[in-house]
């Protein structure tokens, strides 16, 4: 029942200023939904809708410039700087492009209606080196990090592709992600004064509830998860045992990740199909190649999962996209401590986080979450498979152009679309947690 609207507008120019520099620059404006912190919210229950208001966000679309070697249209070497957009599966409508979207530790996914990745939206702040010869081409970048705390960190990118006729292409890489901090003591925490906890080690009910911790601290002991089937009690969440080197967490770590893309046309032929018909594609990712022990170690909760395909049109629509996700983290999509603490610890299967207790009703005998004085319904809130129920995301992507100059596009999906809070308070969480969870938008737009 939450409604967003948003009207925007934007202009871009590009400047060729000699055989091989080019220049482009574009600015665009978003009316939103504005609440206390003005970003683009829900209307969340009546006493938030009452209070919202109409906010303006100004934003770029692209600031770059590119040198090309030779030929701009067959030139063999690329070099862009500044602020561009780049998607490197261009197939992709929603779901996916793990390599430069989302974070390592912990691994949030993003995606949402029509993002800046998918729609070429300046999205990178850097510099990208393009290499094309024959059916190989290659793209290092270097980028600065600007949607998520800490922000600036640079991080290192490598994707290549082969495209072998025009029918198939397949391509992987790797992201260094945050190889070049801005303030290591932020990416890779270590200050106890910067990192403080609002309680003792005690009074902790759950693993995830500290901003940050390490495998092993200077007294020689380090927190382990007790399994679900070796707890006696619910306060047997945590336990100690002997360590004599110290790790710590850190969120920078390394991605993985391979894409394909195989037009099916190739097999059946042309006939009255649409350009886009008959697509597969498809990308998997490692997200963190290194294990940290208690919550980072199972890789199989590392691995990210999207399958796509372009149904038959025959011309109707420009695509109608099905895009099927599995990614089996054990946590909260939620990076509300990344946000505000710079913690590469999930968020808790309770609501909020912080010292509670679970309460059971005397008469009805159900278990609840005491947080202060408030009870949340959470029958196990210490049982991390509670947290699989958002395994499974979908979303089907549709568009339409008309005379070139008119696109109709809408999505209904379940993914990691967020809504950014409500009027009294920011939301982190991506606001599907279960299958039965969809939403849908659209949108109508004039360009020339």
């Amino acid at each position: 029942g939450n409604w967003f609207q948003s009207v925007t507008g934007q202009i871009s120019a590009l400047a060729e200023i000699n055989d091989n520099w080019e220049g482009s620059l574009g600015i665009g404006i978003k009316q939103i939904q504005k609440g206390l912190t003005g970003s683009n919210v829900a209307q969340g229950g009546p006493a938030s809708a009452a209070r919202l208001r109409v906010g303006v966000t100004p934003y770029i679309t692209e600031a770059r410039f590119t040198y090309s070697h030779g030929e701009k249209e067959d030139s063999p070497f690329q070099l862009t700087f500044g602020y561009y957009p780049y998607n490197y599966h261009d197939d992709i409508q929603n779901l996916g492009l793990y390599l430069l979207r989302g974070t390592v530790y912990p691994g949030f996914l993003f995606s949402g209606f029509e993002a800046d990745e998918t729609i070429g939206i300046a999205n990178l702040l850097g510099m990208k080196l393009h290499s094309s010869l024959g059916n190989f081409s290659h793209d290092m970048l270097l980028f600065s990090e600007t949607k998520l705390q800490p922000l600036f960190d640079y991080s290192l990118a490598y994707i290549g592709k082969f495209k072998p006729n025009d029918f198939f292409e397949i391509g992987a890489g790797v992201n260094f992600y945050r190889i070049l901090p801005i303030n290591s003591a932020m990416t890779t925490p270590r200050d106890p004064d910067i990192f403080q906890e609002d309680f003792n080690i005690s009074e902790i009910s759950h693993p995830y509830d500290r901003r940050y911790f390490f495998e092993g601290d200077s007294v020689g002991t380090s927190q382990v998860i007790i399994p679900q089937s070796e707890r006696v009690t619910p306060d047997d969440s945590i336990g100690f045992v002997a360590r004599k080197d110290t790790t710590y967490f850190s969120l920078q770590g390394i991605k993985l990740g391979a894409f394909f893309s195989w037009d099916l046309k190739g097999l059946f032929g042309q006939g009255a199909l649409g350009e886009k018909d008959l697509k597969l594609y498809s990308e998997i990712a490692l997200i963190g190649v290194q294990d940290y022990a208690g919550i980072y170690d199972k890789i199989s909760q590392r691995i990210p999962v999207m399958v796509g395909f372009n149904l038959p049109m025959f011309d109707l629509l420009d695509h109608l996209s099905l895009e099927v996700e599995w990614y089996g983290a054990p946590y909260k999509n939620d990076h509300f401590k990344l946000a505000n603490y710079y913690s590469p610890i999930p968020v808790s299967n309770a609501s909020g986080w912080g010292k509670r207790e679970v309460v059971t009703d005397p008469v009805t005998g159900v278990e609840s979450i005491k947080y202060g004085s408030d009870l949340y319904p959470n029958k196990d809130p210490y049982n991390l498979e509670k947290m699989h129920a958002d395994d499974w995301k979908w979303s089907l992507h549709g568009a339409k152009t008309i005379k070139n100059h008119v696109r109709i596009s809408a999505q209904i999906a379940n993914d990691h679309f967020r809504t950014g809070g409500t009027f009294f308070s920011d939301g982190y969480e991506a606001a599907f947690t279960t299958l039965k969870d969809w939403y849908f938008m659209t949108k109508v737009s004039y360009f020339f």
